[in-house]
């Protein structure tokens, strides 16, 4: 059950972390990609959703800053985040990786085309890191 008072107070606290450092922010924005659904509006996060980022960050879970869209390398890093954030994922890349791409689970051996697969139509993730879709 969601407790208003957390709530709010969290809400409060991302955007005061937002408002510390470019990186922080960053960081901020990097967790909602992460998440799965891109929302800035710590408003419209769960409160599970909220502790988890405070959690991560006090972990040093989270990336420093997010990579340029479009890249190999920011899609092999989302993967990477994703997994060690969610165990969900992790399954769900590994379950990927079985049947897709010969049990390979380094993400650098993937091409951007088999991450971009996994995040649109396995991970229910619409890859937001490119400009183009399938």
């Amino acid at each position: 059950m969601e407790e208003p008072d957390e709530h709010t107070s969290l809400v409060k606290r991302v955007k005061q972390v937002q408002r510390e450092s470019e990186e922080s922010k960053q960081q901020w924005w990097a967790f909602c990609e992460l998440e799965g659904k891109n929302r800035r509006d710590p408003q419209r996060h769960t409160l599970h959703s909220l502790r988890r980022f405070f959690q991560l960050r006090e972990q040093g879970g989270l990336p420093k800053t997010r990579l340029e869209p479009g890249t190999h390398q920011s899609l092999v890093q989302k993967v990477k985040d994703a997994v060690r954030m969610s165990p969900e994922l992790k399954q769900k890349w590994g379950d990927y990786c079985d049947k897709q791409s010969g049990g390979y689970r380094d993400p650098q051996r993937h091409s951007t085309k088999s991450i971009e697969t996994f995040f649109e139509f396995y991970a229910a993730e619409p890859p937001s890191v490119t400009s183009g879709s399938l």
